[in-house]
């Protein structure tokens, strides 16, 4: 029997009561498990963001400028790095060492060693003598003809093939002062001998007149005072000389005395103006001479003189009115007249060499084959077996041994001259390929004296198995400080453009960190996920280029064209794996 309509109805409403009051409670309860998953979501991402390896990163540089200095050490030598080697013809006995390694010898016929020559020859003494006088007078005619030509050329000569012909004539200021009627011109032919005057006009030369009750009250080497016209004051200057000897006067009827005075310049005073003469008193003008005087000169004047007629100025240093010191250069002078005054002397020279080698292979042909070399060389060996040498050498090398055997190197040595100095450096490979691959190196040393910066250029470089060595010049200008193995701190600044460049904290090498080695970097890339994109590191491979103080050059194994901006990890401080999600600071 079914339920009447009004009975039906509240039950209906106590249903849906009780569905709105189960939907609430599950509702409430997902929200709970919800807002649960959103805090448990913040709390894993918080410890994932503490879990996530951090990294410092830069940027692989594309261009960069790089300069950089380093230092390496260098020795004094000279830049005469030929050696003559002398070596046993036969087995003997050596005594009387008086020479050492490193020595340096300065000519005037020095004794070597002494060779026990008893048991092996007998010489002939009287010829012996003859071929030792010829080339001591030989050796005579040539420094006779070398300071002949040092004196035509205006610079000192000792190794005659070291002056090029076409090099000129170097004419340099005798003395300081100011040039006066220079009578030269860069490359204009110049037919006179005189080139220039040279005059100290710090000194004038002022002549002048005394009656006879004058003379009586002067004398020479008296202070006295003079005044100049346009110039205010008196000025001191000093009686130098008197002509005892009166002479008549310009009217004929009184007689007077004549001398010279010298006088500081006190400033531009020249030849032709008026002077007033006066004596002194406590420094003050007392007597004013009865006759003027004008300076006529100035104490100092020197001819500049050419020795060779028909020159062509190549150079001219100075200008007319300039003050020149004592030494530096006016001109250099050339032209054909020149070139062949200075062959001749040249071959002349070289001439007298040649009979000195002539003489001293007389000399050995008398002794036999006692001693050898791989070029000629200076030695002379005179009847006891004394061995000499009177050229100027530095001594590489020198026996220790009282017995040496045949073909055994008695003596090393090299020809020198302590105003031809040099700075021998050893340079390992990577220090040179440093240094040479730069596009601008600049070599310095400080100067020990003036502490100024001196910039060098390269003589000659040998390579060896493992390192260079390099002869650079040494600026030994005016005196003279620096002597044979001197040690000298070289300092070699570099300058480069470089591509792909990164800091060495941003490598790995896979060996020494040297050009051609290999390492690898790194590489930062982005990996899309569901929800963002994340940082991940990706180990590339690369080569080592360039390697300096602080950067080094790499080039990719693989493209890298996919990337706009190459970002690398740089102070790796923990471990990393390809592919490692990381977090940059």
């Amino acid at each position: 029997m079914k339920e009447p309509l009004h009975v039906m109805m509240p039950l209906c409403g106590i249903m849906e009561d009780n569905m709105g009051k189960l939907f609430i409670k599950i509702f409430k309860k997902f929200f709970i498990f919800l807002c649960f998953i959103v805090a448990l979501g913040l709390i894993l991402a918080t410890i994932k963001s503490y879990v996530i390896t951090k990294v410092e990163t830069t940027l692989v540089k594309e261009s960069f400028f790089i300069k950089e200095g380093f230092y390496f050490g260098g020795k004094v030598t000279t830049k005469n790095q030929n050696y003559v080697e002398i070596r046993a013809g036969r087995d003997m006995t050596i005594s009387d060492i008086n020479v050492k390694n490193g020595q340096i010898l300065d000519g005037g016929d020095a004794k070597l060693f002494t060779i026990n020559t008893d048991n092996y020859f007998s010489v002939n003494h009287e010829v012996l003598e003859e071929y030792n006088d010829n080339i001591n007078d030989i050796n005579y005619e040539i420094n006779t003809m070398l300071s002949d030509l040092s004196k035509k050329v205006g610079r000192e000569i000792k190794n005659i093939n070291e002056l090029n012909p076409n090099d000129g004539i170097i004419i340099s200021a005798p003395a300081t002062g100011k040039i006066t009627g220079l009578n030269i011109e860069k490359n204009k032919q110049v037919q006179t001998e005189l080139i220039s005057n040279l005059i100290d006009d710090s000194v004038l030369i002022i002549p002048f007149t005394m009656t006879v009750n004058e003379y009586n009250s002067i004398s020479v080497g008296q202070d006295i005072l003079v005044t100049y016209t346009g110039y205010e004051g008196y000025y001191k200057a000093k009686v130098t000389s008197i002509n005892p000897n009166s002479v008549p006067g310009k009217d004929k009827t009184s007689y007077i005395h004549t001398g010279v005075i010298e006088a500081q310049n006190p400033g531009l005073i020249s030849p032709g103006v008026n002077v007033g003469i006066y004596t002194k008193v406590n420094e003050q003008p007392s007597l004013t001479l009865s006759y003027g005087a004008v300076v006529e000169s100035y104490k100092e004047q020197t001819k500049i003189t050419t020795p060779i007629k028909d020159i062509c100025p190549i150079e001219v240093n100075v200008a007319e009115g300039e003050l020149v010191q004592k030494g530096q250069q006016i001109a250099r002078l050339g032209g054909e007249a020149v070139t062949e005054e200075l062959k001749v002397s040249i071959k002349n020279i070289k001439d007298k060499i040649d009979l000195i080698s002539k003489n001293q292979k007389k000399i050995q042909g008398l002794y036999g084959d006692i001693i050898s070399s791989n070029v000629d060389n200076g030695i002379r060996i005179d009847d006891s077996g004394s061995c000499y040498i009177a050229e100027n050498v530095y001594i590489e090398y020198v026996t220790v041994k009282a017995i040496v055997g045949k073909n055994e190197v008695i003596l090393k040595y090299r020809l020198c001259d302590e105003k031809k100095l040099a700075i021998k450096a050893t340079i390992d490979k990577e220090m040179y390929n440093r240094m040479s691959s730069s596009t601008n190196t600049k070599i310095t040393y400080v100067d020990k004296n003036s502490s100024s910066v001196i910039n060098v250029n390269k003589l000659d470089e040998k390579k060896f198995e493992d390192h260079y060595e390099i002869l650079y010049e040494l600026k030994n200008e005016g005196v003279y400080h620096y002597v044979y193995n001197d040690n000298i701190t070289l300092n070699a600044s570099t300058e480069r453009y470089l591509s792909n460049v990164v800091p060495k904290t941003a490598i790995i090498p896979l060996g020494e960190l040297k050009s051609g080695e290999s390492c690898y970097v790194y590489v930062i890339d982005k990996e899309e996920t569901m929800f963002e994109a994340i940082d991940v590191v990706r180990r590339k491979m690369a080569s080592i280029g360039y390697v300096g103080n602080q950067v080094v050059q790499i080039k990719f194994y693989e493209d890298m064209s996919s990337f706009d901006r190459i970002s690398v990890v740089n102070n790796i401080n923990t471990v990393l794996k390809d592919g490692m999600r990381v977090k940059i600071k």
